[in-house]
């Protein structure tokens, strides 16, 4: 959706939301929201994406 829009981005999973997808009970429900969001891990994602660009 973001780079559709213009935006740069890169799309973060992992290998439990590939293998545990149809199981989750958050994902694209109303339990998706905000308040769910950890924003020290947000964080600490972004730094180290920003790191392994750096390296590129």
């Amino acid at each position: 959706m973001f780079l559709q829009n213009g935006c740069p981005a890169i799309a973060v999973s992992s290998q439990w939301f590939i293998e545990n997808f149809e199981m989750q009970e958050l994902i694209h429900t109303p339990k998706d929201n905000l308040r769910v969001v950890n924003n020290e891990r947000v964080a600490e994602c972004a730094l180290g994406i920003a790191e392994l660009i750096r390296k590129l």
